[in-house]
């Protein structure tokens, strides 16, 4: 990160890592992988440090509209050489890895996209809206309703 690099020429700088513990207890309690910090990354390391890292991802209202998410997923995920030229973080950021998404639902607009692109967002990560569960349930209680207009024919002659 270009603060800590600034930070250094600043100031004195001590980086530590965090201890094999810490790190387990991390990836417990929040959704983070491991990570490891090369050595040569800060003047101040001289050995590797262990750390957690957590994926990169927009967060949009779910009222957004869809064609809005979907041309800004195509802007940001169609060109990746075009985005990394902007940040090298930008690197890993491709569709492929919508599966490192396990947080948060995606937009329906994500979800044209990646289906497009031949990806299968799993179902999880479906908004409630859109996964099947949802739409059998739907329809199973909508074929058991019967309203007070509706009648049943019977044999019955009155």
């Amino acid at each position: 990160m270009s603060a800590f690099q600034r930070l250094e020429r600043n100031h004195d700088v001590r980086m530590f890592g965090l201890t094999e513990a810490e790190q387990a207890t991390l990836m417990e309690t929040f959704p983070v992988a491991s990570f490891e910090i090369p050595a040569d990354t800060y003047a101040a390391m001289d050995t590797p440090h262990a750390s957690v890292a957590f994926w990169n991802f927009a967060i949009g209202h779910k009222d957004l509209p869809e064609s809005f998410v979907y041309e800004l997923m195509k802007l940001v995920l169609d060109d990746p050489e075009a985005m990394e030229a902007i940040h090298p973080a930008m690197a890993e950021a491709r569709a492929e890895h919508l599966d490192k998404n396990d947080v948060l639902w995606f937009h329906p607009g994500a979800v044209r996209y990646y289906e497009e692109q031949g990806l299968d967002v799993p179902s999880a990560m479906l908004p409630p809206e859109m996964r099947p569960e949802v739409e059998e349930a739907e329809e199973a209680e909508e074929a058991t309703d019967v309203t007070d207009d509706e009648t049943m024919p019977t044999d019955n002659a009155d």
